[in-house]
C-alpha cells in the first residue's frame, strides 16, 4: 500500500540519513507547510538522542505509576 496516496511511508533509514528532508516530506503529507528554520529546529527537537531522554515520550512516569497502583515491585 506504499504507493496509495493516503499513505506516507517512510524508512529510518531516510531519518537517519537525511532527517530534515523527511520532515518536509511529512508536513507536505499532511498539507502543511514549514519555514526553513521550522524544519531545522524540528529535526533538533525529533533526534534520536533527544527522543530518547523525553520523559514524555519514553513512558517512564506512566510505568512507574502503573507498578504503584499495581502494588508490583520493580525487578533490579
Amino acid at each position: 500500500m506504499r504507493h496509495e496516496e493516503n499513505i506516507l511511508f517512510l524508512t529510518f533509514e531516510d531519518m537517519k540519513r537525511n532527517h530534515p528532508v523527511v520532515i518536509e516530506k511529512t508536513a507536505k503529507f499532511l498539507g502543511k507547510s514549514l519555514t526553513e528554520e521550522q524544519t531545522i529546529e524540528l529535526a533538533d527537537h525529533l533526534t534520536f538522542d533527544k527522543m530518547s531522554k523525553n520523559e514524555s515520550v519514553d513512558l517512564l512516569l506512566e510505568i512507574k505509576d502503573m507498578r504503584e497502583s499495581m502494588n508490583i515491585r520493580k525487578l533490579d
